[in-house]
């Protein structure tokens, strides 16, 4: 048996105000800690979002990043654990 979670990430680039991407992935080391699954899908990943997110999942490899790409490209990525 295995554990997904599924994520969007909302595109990082949206005028958002305060619910734009520089508020909002303050949350995300938390949260990864405590919702430790074996696969995690991302949607609407832009590549800084994806980079980001590898940063905090250490024990993690990830597919579906298309490089190289526009600075505006949105990615559906999955992660999963080592």
């Amino acid at each position: 048996m295995f554990s997904v979670l599924t994520l969007n990430l909302r595109f990082g680039l949206a005028a958002d105000g305060p619910n734009g991407w520089h508020h909002r992935k303050d949350c995300f080391p938390s949260f990864f800690e405590k919702y430790r699954q074996d696969f995690i899908g991302l949607q609407e990943a832009n590549d800084f979002q994806t980079d980001f997110i590898d940063n905090i999942l250490i024990d993690y490899n990830f597919i579906g990043k298309r490089s190289p790409a526009p600075s505006f490209w949105q990615n559906n990525i999955i992660f999963y654990a080592e």
